[in-house]
């Protein structure tokens, strides 16, 4: 049976059930040991729209907090839920991609609106009392925390904590040079401060002065190691880890000790009741009878009770989550008139495909790591055609802040087989370098997405919230789109650039070479949330909508445009679609990135093929078949 994935109420009998396990009353399998370790699943809530974190507040009443409508829903004491209450925009009041969740001590709830660069205060039931900080601050905030009457937030697009007082002036700063992309923070009695710190794949703490005192972990899949730690709570004495891109829940001393994890990869699509997929927050019951983990990539919140016996019964499996099981594609997708190019984020490795029924993969380079021809944080590719017609893959990586270019060395008219020595490196491109080099300043860049066409090469820097214009042989000529939060970029056969921008949700075109806007397409009637573009022949453009797991053509056969897809498994059903490419032919290539998978589509729209992980190709093929 085909899971729904839309919005949904929740059945009165289904938020008695939550309301009795997060307060201790319902029975379980399993009751409390005398360690009182956690991992026995007892209650889940699907359907939701992106839970990123949650809070309890001092009255007992859970809060979560969605980031795909945002807004705020509250679970009462007495069972009852609060409809959903949040506007999306950057108005006082309104919110953006929020991303932290903490409640004080009076009741109010303080959320990081990541999307508007701020954190704003509300009442329970949603009234705004004040934005506490804004821009001028913070950028792209992600956790917070109220704790000895200061508030800290992770300050993620900076690099750093912030730490302000109850009013919101700003004290002090903790952690530059020391992180990277901070994504939460939790502090304990003594005043020791932990930070998530992402991009390194560690936890970081701090003394009650700031200064660095201890670190754990490297990137890995193995206990005690983490890939992209996200969310961090402090209980008792123990330290709560969201180990994201691992799937698990790993629990700490305040010395760094490991003590357990629970939470298996989910292998199935949709399969959850204690396994988890990309876990970003946590949240503990102030009485510790229940553990809240929110799951924003599978639409869910599950809720967790001490288990019964050795907590590796519930242990995640390192051969799962080390990129073996149901590796994802994408987000991005870079294809021409032979070969398809993805990305494996779990590996950080580029993967290149030939095309065939299916597409069958030819090689794949990278690897996790700092040095020439490995990646930190892939964001993007390209392929390029040179003039000696050599193959070339072009790849942004965020945390490095460059671009690497490999040329592809094959036979094209030998037969299909996978080569692992074809990628060879020609230069790996620091941006910031040049910039500096060419009189463009010392901002650092972080390359978010690429295109490129024979003279020239365009980068978004999303830290500098701009696309970079560079020839062919990478000297800056300028910079366009300023102002604009470029997901995605697209070249059309006349030239011109075509800028997805997440923030505003439209499509603006500039002229070929970095010239200026000349139109625009918007914005929140078309897209709810825009993943991917690609401009194919004729000016025919597709945008991908994670948010209606679908994708919209511009324009559609009769003018306007028009959305195709739905939320699903089958064929030409979506979950959370990112990156786009036309193919020569006319056929599409979609990369399915909530279903592990990429799916093609001719020219009409019609399902081709699948291809990726087997049980989500097996259920598109299938269906296709009936």
């Amino acid at each position: 049976m085909r899971p729904n994935l839309l919005p949904q109420r929740w059945s009165r009998g289904a938020l008695l059930v939550v309301w009795l396990v997060l307060h201790g009353v319902a029975p379980l399998r399993a009751s409390q040991d005398v360690e009182g370790r956690y991992g026995m699943f007892a209650a889940q809530v699907d359907a939701r729209r992106e839970p990123y974190a949650a809070a309890f507040l001092p009255d007992g009443r859970l809060a979560v907090l969605e980031r795909g409508a945002p807004g705020v829903v509250l679970i009462g004491v007495d069972g009852s839920l609060t409809p959903r209450w949040g506007v999306r925009g950057d108005l006082p009041g309104q919110l953006e991609r929020p991303s932290g969740l903490t409640a004080t001590p009076e009741g109010t709830l303080l959320i990081a609106d990541t999307g508007n660069h701020r954190v704003q205060e509300f009442t329970p039931d949603g009234r705004l009392l004040r934005v506490v900080v804004g821009a001028g601050v913070l950028r792209s905030p992600q956790g917070l925390t109220l704790a000895h009457g200061r508030l800290y937030v992770a300050d993620t697009g900076n690099h750093r904590l912030v730490v302000l007082d109850r009013e919101g002036a700003a004290l002090t700063t903790i952690g530059e040079g020391d992180l990277r992309r901070p994504a939460d923070v939790a502090v304990d009695a003594a005043g020791r401060v932990y930070v998530a710190d992402g991009g390194h794949h560690r936890v970081v703490r701090f003394g009650p002065d700031g200064r660095l005192d201890s670190a754990w972990g490297e990137r890995g899949p193995f206990p005690g190691l983490f890939v992209e730690p996200a969310g961090l709570a402090w209980h008792g004495d123990r330290l709560y880890v969201a180990d994201r891109d691992n799937h698990r829940i790993q629990v700490f001393t305040s010395e760094g000790v490991r003590l357990y994890e629970w939470g298996k990869h989910a292998r199935r699509p949709r399969e959850g009741e204690g396994h988890l997929h990309y876990p970003d927050g946590v949240a503990v019951a102030p009485d510790g009878a229940s553990v809240v983990v929110c799951e924003s990539f599978a639409d869910r919140w599950q809720v967790f009770r001490p288990a019964e016996g050795e907590a590796t019964l519930y242990a995640a499996d390192p051969a799962l989550v080390s990129g073996g099981a149901s590796p994802h594609f994408g987000p991005p997708v870079a294809a021409n008139d032979e070969l398809i190019v993805l990305i494996q984020p779990e590996t950080q490795s580029v993967q290149v495909f030939r095309m065939g029924e299916p597409p069958l993969m030819i090689t794949r380079f990278g690897g996790y790591g700092d040095g020439v021809g490995r990646f930190l944080q892939l964001t993007d590719v390209a392929l390029h055609v040179s003039a000696d017609e050599q193959t070339h893959v072009l790849v942004c990586d965020g945390d490095a802040g460059r671009v690497q270019e490999f040329r592809l060395e094959r036979d094209a008219s030998t037969a299909v087989r996978f080569d692992p020595a074809m990628a060879h490196l020609m230069r790996a491109v620091d941006l910031s370098v040049v910039l500096a080099a060419h009189g463009w300043g010392t901002a650092v860049v972080e390359p978010r997405a690429i295109a490129r066409d024979a003279e020239h090469v365009y980068v978004a820097d999303g830290r500098g919230r701009r696309v970079l214009v560079f020839d062919a042989g990478w000297r800056c000529l300028g910079v366009t789109a300023e102002g604009r939060d470029a997901v995605d970029l697209a070249l059309g056969e006349d030239g011109r650039l075509w800028v997805l921008d997440g923030g505003r949700r439209e499509v603006a075109v500039f002229e070929a070479g970095g010239g200026a806007e000349v139109a625009s397409l918007a914005g929140e009637v078309l897209f709810d949330r825009p993943g991917g573009i690609a401009v194919g022949r004729g000016g025919r453009v597709v945008v991908t909508d994670t948010g209606r797991h679908g994708f919209v053509t511009l324009p559609g056969e009769d003018g306007v445009p028009s959305m195709l897809g739905a939320p699903g498994l089958g064929a030409g059903e979506f979950f959370k679609p990112r990156g786009v490419a036309w193919l020569p032919d006319g056929r599409l290539v979609v990369v399915d990135h909530g279903n592990h998978r990429a799916q093609l589509f001719e020219a009409d729209g019609t399902f081709a093929d699948a291809f990726g992980a087997r049980l989500y190709v097996r259920e598109a093929r299938r269906s296709a078949n009936r």
